[in-house]
């Protein structure tokens, strides 16, 4: 018998380490492609918490408007200026798997600062963190 889990698409996400979130880092690292990225701050016992979760098919364009004054997200921008924060992120092609991953992370983190849930498809999707 063939399991639920089985039945759905399947979204493998290449994780790329996280670094510091910074133009700089964003232009050196972050390709221009398509796919899914998490933002995370730097707590005090050392850990990162994911605050925000996104996709585009511009990876290096997204990133950096999320650090430019136009950014509309309140929240967002707040976590950015107050703390240190990293960024990580997995390239993918094809933009329902972007709509089931980036659907898949904001469940699984529930992040801050993620103000409406996307309606990607239910596709199984790992590995959700790195």
């Amino acid at each position: 018998m063939i399991s639920k889990t089985q039945l759905r698409r399947q979204v493998v996400l290449a994780w790329q380490p996280y670094r510091q979130f910074t133009w700089e880092n964003i232009h050196t690292y972050t390709p221009i492609q398509a796919g899914v990225y998490k933002l995370a701050v730097h707590t005090t016992d050392g850990k990162l918490t994911v605050f925000y979760v996104g996709q585009s098919t511009n990876l290096d364009t997204r990133l950096k408007e999320h650090l430019g004054q136009g950014e509309p997200n309140q929240c967002l921008r707040s976590m950015i200026e107050r703390y240190r924060c990293s960024f990580s992120f997995a390239m993918i092609p094809l933009a329902q798997d972007r709509d089931a991953a980036e659907r898949a992370l904001i469940l699984h983190f529930r992040p801050s600062c993620n103000n409406a849930m996307p309606t990607g498809p239910d596709c199984y999707v790992s590995p959700l963190t790195t």
